[in-house]
């Protein structure tokens, strides 16, 4: 009878994994296609190039409104609940950005798609925290980098081939309503988060930080999910207009080169969803960051444009694990029963990092031109690569009190 109990629950957990792998390729849509479609869509409706900042910020209204408030949501609705909000309130964005027919209207579609991705993001990543395993969080994000990866290719030959970016956002509106479905039919699964179910209440990771430390901690950390995004939405959204607009490449293989870039992503994070449970986190992340700078610097290169191209590959390929292992490495940094509220407001800093980021560039390009892309890039990669060497340093030794211990 435990046997059978045991191995209904191990389905259970199977099932809610695998959803929230196919929820992750749906948020990853869009932001794959972003990047393609951004140049028609500017085109179409009359705007200058520089003016993408603007529109990711109104997405990320929507998205920090909901992830700054993750930890009361939560509460409140619980996870089943919260999950089916998120992919109607992106279903309902899609479909505006889809029939939008001026700038303000297609602004409101990325603030309810923002709303709901920030639901969902914040939700899943802390659900998974708790719940699931080093491998899972990376291959969760991996399942973003899929849709990630997918969004050029669904996008690219509707804008080379003469078809329109809106039916790119019908079908990205299909997918997040079948996601809704989908969430309905398992809304009971979701087991509530009180503290991590894998610690036992006498371990330090179930104890506060010592206030000092913490108040060091905290911030660092939060600064890093900022840097970070910052890194992957500009190299993500910036790429196909640096490549096309400014190196050369044709519309078609710069499209190619992106769907690389996201795809690169995508099986960086599978791979290193097997080594992150053999390889201490802080050794992989140390690794990675300093390919990342060494990528980062090969974007700069503008000549011969296949430098570029190549280095924006490694880059996504040294991405790949990063954003995974710091939300897996919140619990021990801060405590499990404050994971919760910090992931949250982690992620909100992610969000405006991308949009910070993206919206300085955006005015870079139309006062100085494209190849200031990269130069932003290098720089925001040194910047998260000192932060973390900082944080790593702090939190090298016990940084939970010992007084039960």
């Amino acid at each position: 009878m435990r046997a059978s109990t045991r191995d209904a629950r191990m389905n259970g957990a199977t099932v809610l994994v695998v959803v929230s792998f196919l929820s992750f390729v749906m948020l990853g849509l869009p932001d794959g296609m972003l990047g393609i479609a951004w140049p028609s869509m500017s085109r179409s409706l009359s705007l200058p190039l520089g003016s993408l900042g603007a529109l990711l910020l109104g997405g990320t209204v929507g998205y920090v409104s909901t992830t700054t408030a993750l930890g009361f949501l939560i509460t409140g609705l619980g996870y089943g609940r919260l999950l089916i909000l998120s992919a109607l309130s992106m279903t309902a964005g899609g479909v505006l950005i889809a029939v939008s027919p001026v700038w303000f209207a297609l602004i409101a579609g990325a603030a309810l798609m923002g709303a709901g991705g920030g639901m969902l993001d914040g939700g899943l990543n802390a659900y998974g925290a708790a719940h699931f395993r080093p491998r899972d969080l990376n291959w969760l994000h991996a399942a973003y980098g899929i849709g990630a990866t997918l969004g050029p290719v669904v996008m690219t030959p509707l804008v080379v081939g003469g078809g329109s970016w809106r039916t790119g956002y019908v079908l990205f509106a299909v997918s997040a309503a079948v996601v809704a479905g989908t969430f309905f039919a398992i809304r009971r699964r979701w087991v509530p988060t009180s503290g991590d179910p894998r610690q036992g209440e006498d371990t330090p990771t179930s104890q506060w930080p010592r206030p000092p430390r913490l108040r060091v901690v905290v911030p660092l950390s939060v600064t890093l999910f900022f840097l970070y995004t910052g890194m992957e939405v500009v190299a993500g959204q910036w790429a196909f207009s640096l490549f096309t607009l400014r190196r050369g490449i044709p519309e078609a293989a710069a499209g190619t080169w992106v769907a690389l870039y996201w795809g690169a992503l995508t099986v960086g994070r599978i791979a290193f969803g097997g080594i992150a449970e053999r390889v201490a986190p802080v050794t992989i992340l140390r690794a990675v960051v300093a390919s990342s700078v060494l990528s980062a610097g090969l974007i700069l290169v503008p000549s011969p444009p296949i430098v570029g191209a190549l280095g924006l590959v490694l880059f996504g390929a040294s991405l790949a694990p990063m954003f995974p292992l710091l939300i897996a490495e919140t619990p021990r940094r801060v405590g499990s029963r404050l994971a919760q509220h910090v992931i949250g407001v982690q992620i909100a800093a992610a969000n405006l990092g991308a949009v910070s980021l993206v919206g300085a560039i955006g005015v870079g390009v139309e006062s100085i031109g494209l190849e200031v892309v990269p130069m932003v890039l290098l720089a925001v990669t040194l910047a998260f690569a000192l932060v973390h060497e900082v944080v790593v340093r702090l939190t090298a030794a016990p940084v939970y009190s010992d007084a039960r211990s």
